[in-house]
């Protein structure tokens, strides 16, 4: 009889019904509508159950699946290729870990409708459940922000406890069990066991050393659970170490930048995914630096994977110690921050996730986008540059062994699902929700920064600085290193300080002999690019009277600043430091060009005039009728007030210092103008899709067209209580009714 390979289809959708969509982890497990409460205690248990599996005899066990990333170095599902199969510094980066997630999504899936749904006795449960279970989609870390469930940024908060409440199984109460994401442990029969233990063997974790390198990561041979930031010179560090308040110092300051929380990270994923930034899909999906480079735009030295080694390095621990400062032994990263296990942490699928997230995204904003964009490779590349076409092993989309390749993987709606961004959207719709979650930083870049000139920037434009790096990821021969960029400069007092500007890692390991995609890199000695934005940093010197070196954004005073300044790390996993020149193809350029200012305040009167024009169009025609709650309907709505001409003048900033506590908005009516607070920007999406909220477009037309109108009522449980009357003269009644218009309430 023959073999029948495993094959990865994805979650089913019925005919007729909506494309499920993967949801923001943080927002979704603190969910409480009831059936994303299922939905919760369904992932839980059912990845439990799966790491659970025995890894000796379960193709889907947790094990043998994070196994097919790197080691143990087993072929997975009868694929030709011994392990090892992952994807990294290639264009098929993206699309390879695409169908990777798909299997674990599907794994889960399964586990819930065929090992878990089954046991729920009372069958009005069991239904509920089967539809959430239906309706579940992997959900995705958006490393990128703060979470909404600890208000900062790092791991989301059900990542970062040991023991969860969930539903009990078909139930209404909770009960606390083991948090399977926060790591994982490894069991052959319920018992632990070490994953270099004989008793593991084939699947036996055999790190070796390689080429002279010693390095601490070899201990991940003794690990019987995963860790974050581990210590081997702690007693408890076998069984899995996990210090998740250095992941969230990492994400937030990376190596101590002297700027905002987080906005290295977010500035990132705003650049990958505006319009100009990117002339094809091979410069945005890798950090491969492609052969015509002489036809490199500067901005495409940037990457979807370079954003995601840098999460890789500051989740599982970039340590700048050769030893413990606390035991004295050898200090070790985390499982994530090393390649040949990395998939082995279970946060590997939440950030992966998060990444698919962001190539769908670019996808819908780039529809013609594809391989192909750049011209035929040399015959000195042709190996290491993929075709849309080429086997992408070991997933498998049939029982007969036909492989997934990139046009397979291209679009996730055939797939079975997509992704909450993309739902009830439109490009300009999605390209304002990017700019008011990642990009409104930019929004600082004025010409007087709080009561501040800065030169070089305009109403209109600001200059944009950016370093380009072109790099051997196996320079050090596949060593792990971080290459960060600073400015010794000095402050007030005249005393030296050393401020990083950003960093990158190359996020290799020295295995090359066990990894063919890496052998084929080494020996072609193919370059990486890497890019690191210091606009923002710049601009924090700038406005900062502490450091007085730094007093312009014009390209003439900067030029000179970074010439006289600007200092180069290159820093291995050890903690030893290596000179820039003992790389081989290292090259370091800076370049400035012209932003446009995103002008947040036209876009919002964009946003409001289209709500409105809907809005008016739907009163006008009598057709809209507007529901107070079940059973109970309003008037129907056929005429508008006509309120009087609004304010004559309009600020972003707070220049009346009103913007205390919760405050949007300011209308100062005796002298005719309004301001907008920060919480109107920060906290509010440039248009909704959900019913009776806020937005920028609403909150806009509100306070715009207050004049005229009355207060009487603010938010859709105030203006309940008004009569339609009432309603027809109170400014957020009319808000609220072009909201319900626009989002088909």
């Amino acid at each position: 009889m023959s073999y029948e390979y495993y094959p990865i289809t994805g979650i089913p959708v019925p005919p007729g019904e909506v494309t499920p969509a993967r949801r923001e982890l943080s927002s979704w497990s603190t969910s409480t509508v009831p059936e994303d409460q299922i939905q919760v205690s369904l992932f839980i248990r059912a990845l439990q159950k799966m790491q659970d599996k025995n890894p000796l005899q379960e193709l889907l066990s947790y094990f043998q699946i994070a196994g097919i990333h790197g080691y143990p170095k087993v072929p997975w599902d009868h694929a030709g290729q011994a392990g090892f199969y992952c994807t990294h510094g290639v264009i098929t980066f993206p699309t390879w870990h695409r169908p990777y997630m798909l299997l674990y999504e599907q794994v889960l899936y399964n586990i819930m409708v065929k090992e878990l749904i089954p046991g729920i006795t009372d069958a009005a449960a069991r239904q509920d459940w089967e539809k959430a279970a239906q309706r579940w989609r992997l959900p995705f870390w958006d490393w990128a922000i703060p979470q909404s469930d600890t208000g900062k940024f790092g791991v989301p908060g059900i990542v970062g406890l040991e023991q969860l409440n969930v539903l009990k199984l078909g139930g209404k109460d909770k009960e606390s069990v083991k948090n399977p994401l926060y790591k994982f442990t490894n069991k052959i029969n319920g018992t632990e066991v070490s994953m270099n233990d004989a008793k593991m063997k084939p699947y036996q974790l055999n790190y070796e050393e390689y080429g002279g390198i010693t390095l601490s990561i070899v201990q991940y041979n003794k690990s019987i659970g995963t860790s974050r930031y581990g210590d081997p010179g702690r007693p408890d560090w076998v069984q899995g170490f996990v210090d998740n308040s250095k992941v969230e110092e990492a994400i937030k300051n990376p190596k101590a930048q002297h700027w905002e929380e987080g906005v290295s990270i977010a500035q990132n994923v705003y650049r990958i995914l505006t319009d100009v930034y990117f002339k094809s899909y091979e410069t945005f999906s890798s950090t491969y630096l492609t052969h015509d480079k002489e036809h490199l735009k500067a901005t495409e030295y940037l990457s979807l994977e370079m954003i995601h080694n840098n999460i890789h390095v500051w989740t599982g621990g970039w340590v700048e110690e050769a030893t413990s400062k606390v035991t004295g032994a050898p200090v070790t990263a985390g499982h994530m921050a090393d390649v040949p296990v990395a998939s082995f942490d279970p946060i590997f699928w939440l950030h992966h996730c998060n990444v698919d997230r962001l190539l769908a995204i670019w996808q819908y904003l780039n529809p013609d986008k594809w391989f192909g964009s750049e011209p035929p490779p040399t015959a000195q590349h042709a190996d290491i540059t993929p075709q849309p076409t080429d086997d992408l092993p070991p997933f498998h989309i049939n029982k007969e062994g036909k492989y997934y390749n990139s046009n397979d993987a291209r679009y996730c709606e055939k797939l079975g699902y997509t992704y909450e961004d993309l739902v009830k959207t439109d490009i300009d719709k999605l390209k304002a929700d990017l700019q008011a979650k990642y990009g409104k930083h930019t929004r600082e870049l004025q010409p007087v920064f709080k009561g501040i000139p800065v030169p070089g920037i305009s109403e209109d434009t600001f200059p944009d600085y950016i370093i380009n790096v072109e790099y051997d990821r196996f320079a050090l021969g596949g060593e792990p290193y971080s290459v960060g960029f600073h400015l010794e400069t000095t402050n007030a007092q005249g005393q030296t300080e050393s401020l990083t500007l950003g960093s990158f890692h190359n996020f290799t390991s020295p295995v090359v002999p066990d990894c063919e995609n890496c052998q084929k890199q080494k020996d072609k000695s193919a370059k990486s690019k890497a890019q690191v934005p210091i606009t923002l940093p710049l601009h924090g010197l700038v406005v900062n009277p502490s450091f007085p070196d730094a007093s312009s954004l014009q390209p003439d005073r900067v030029n000179v600043l970074l010439e006289q300044q600007l200092r180069i790390s290159v820093t291995k996993l050890t903690g030893e430091q290596v000179l820039p020149t003992n790389l081989p193809g290292f090259h370091v350029t800076v370049q400035v060009g012209r932003a446009k200012q995103p002008h947040r305040d036209r876009d919002g009167a964009q946003n409001c005039a289209r709500l409105a024009s809907a809005a008016g169009q739907a009163a006008s025609s009598g057709s809209a009728r507007k529901t107070e709650g079940p059973g109970t309907s309003r008037p129907q709505t056929t005429r508008r007030a006509r309120p009087s001409p609004g304010v004559a003048n309009f600020y972003c900033t707070d220049v009346g210092d009103g913007c205390g506590g919760n405050v949007l908005a300011c209308t100062v009516p005796s002298q005719s103008y309004m301001f907008y607070c920060d919480l109107h920007f920060d906290d509010l999406p440039p248009v909704t899709a959900s019913c009776h909220a806020q937005d920028q477009a609403t909150r806009t037309r509100t306070r715009r067209r207050s004049r005229g109108t009355d207060d009487l009522g603010y938010g859709y449980a105030a203006i309940l209580g008004l009569s339609a009357d009432q309603e027809l003269s109170n400014a957020d009644t009319l808000a609220l009714f072009a909201n319900a218009i626009f989002a088909n309430c």
